[in-house]
């Protein structure tokens, strides 16, 4: 039996009074890699031109810096909402299912995972690690991006133990991973915290969360 079912498709901050070190953004980046990759191709030698392969993959990179772009422009939009809530309106969070980039507690349910590889792989894998850093399941999944349901197997349909267990989405391009990240996971939030001027979300496990990293919200499955 597959232990991973498909369902329907669909950082943080400093500590207080750490200054961040003043670091390029990834819309930066994203432009300095078109004009970089411009000038390869208007500058390589017609008679050893760029090996095909390479430039698969230096389109996949291309493409995973798009996406960061894009995250980062609505994560903004998100810190900006929560700037000007209050821990009264967050409480209607409360029951609801938030979408993060974290660990995940197994407890016998399954555990939604959100599924992100970059638009040009040719195939996508979520591997899941246990507490300890090993690998329990890898896991081939229908490209684009969507969430699905892990039910907590291992590699041959044995139920693992309940506990932290942490998942990452590889994308592969000729049998070459060229994008691994760590996966968001959907969980309930039990308690909201106004704490120090930011909201911290509690979940049924203890674990928290700065509402600042949240992705996505939902009514809980």
């Amino acid at each position: 039996m597959n232990p991973l079912q498909s369902v329907n498709g669909q950082n943080g901050a400093f500590p207080t009074g750490v200054s961040p070190q003043a670091s390029p953004s990834p819309s930066a980046d994203f432009s300095t890699f078109l004009v970089l990759l411009t000038a390869q191709l208007r500058n390589q030698d017609p008679l050893e031109p760029l090996d095909s392969t390479q430039f698969v993959a230096q389109l996949a990179s291309f493409s995973a810096v798009e996406q960061q772009v894009k995250t980062n422009d609505n994560l903004a939009q998100i810190q900006h909402i929560l700037a000007g809530a209050d821990g009264a309106s967050m409480a209607a969070w409360i029951g609801k299912e938030v979408r993060a980039q974290m660990d995940a507690y197994y407890d016998g349910d399954p555990v939604s995972v959100f599924i992100d590889g970059v638009d040009t792989a040719e195939r996508v894998n979520l591997v899941v690690y246990d507490s300890q850093g090993n690998i329990v399941q890898s896991l081939e999944m229908p490209l684009g991006a969507g969430a699905a349901d892990w039910n907590g197997e291992d590699a041959d349909g044995n139920p693992l133990p309940e506990g932290y267990y942490t998942f990452r989405v590889e994308s592969f391009i000729n049998d070459e991973v060229v994008d691994s990240h760590q996966a968001q996971v959907y969980a309930q939030v039990s308690e909201t915290r106004f704490e120090n001027g930011a909201i911290t979300l509690v979940f049924a496990d203890g674990a928290t969360l700065p509402a600042s990293l949240v992705t996505a919200l939902r009514r809980a499955q």
